[in-house]
């Protein structure tokens, strides 16, 4: 999106950070672009790049994960990871890191994807210590990756 539409970014940080970083980036690109979100763009380009169907239907659904697509619902709890570990922008306030920290995801049961805190596959404890015990290796991880590309 950053590189595809740039003049639409700034104007979806804007969103988000006037609301205090409490709406995810799908929220903000819907209330900015209407139906242009990176879902329905990642899904595009990859159907385009031939990278099949399922791989197409992972990123259009990863924010309603679906507990019977095990893939979409594994992806959903992966962006989860990414948005308490890694903030969006870096200096953002976002609460789902903050929630973590203090054990209390319900309030941000919004920015989640649809229903995921009440999904009877992983229970808000089993996230919150997952991400805990996980969190310091893929920060470590992450790290790691963007030294050997810079």
């Amino acid at each position: 999106m950053v590189i595809s539409y740039p003049g639409l970014f700034p104007l979806l940080l804007d969103e988000m950070r006037s609301k205090q970083w409490s709406t995810p980036m799908l929220h903000a690109e819907q209330e900015v672009a209407g139906g242009l979100t990176h879902t329905v763009t990642g899904e595009i380009l990859i159907r385009k790049w031939g990278l099949g169907d399922q791989l197409g239907n992972v990123v259009l659904s990863h924010h309603q994960p679906s507990i019977d697509d095990s893939l979409t619902f594994l992806i959903g709890v992966a962006d989860v990871f990414g948005q308490a570990l890694h903030p969006f922008p870096k200096d953002s306030t976002f609460p789902v890191a903050a929630a973590v920290d203090e054990d209390a995801l319900h309030p941000v049961s919004g920015i989640l994807p649809d229903g995921f805190l009440e999904q009877p596959l992983l229970s808000k404890e089993e996230l919150t210590a997952l991400i805990k015990a996980l969190g310091p290796r893929i920060k470590r991880f992450v790290e790691d990756a963007r030294k050997s590309v810079s």
